[in-house]
């Protein structure tokens, strides 16, 4: 597992939503790391991810 600052991932996101913030990085493969200062702010990094994953899939989903 890479470090926050490694510098090597190949897309960074940070979301903030009211008092969460969170950095979003993926690696090579795709695979997002979730970092946050807190575990609310993990949590819903996590919730974040998935959703973004799922929009992805449904939408090649109905070109099919």
């Amino acid at each position: 597992m890479s470090a926050p600052d490694a510098g090597n991932w190949e897309s960074e996101r940070v979301v903030e939503e009211g008092p969460i913030k969170v950095s979003i990085k993926r690696d090579a493969y795709g695979v997002p790391h979730i970092f946050g200062d807190t575990r609310a702010d993990a949590l819903f990094g996590t919730g974040y991810v998935t959703a973004a994953d799922r929009l992805f899939l449904q939408i090649g989903r109905a070109h099919v």
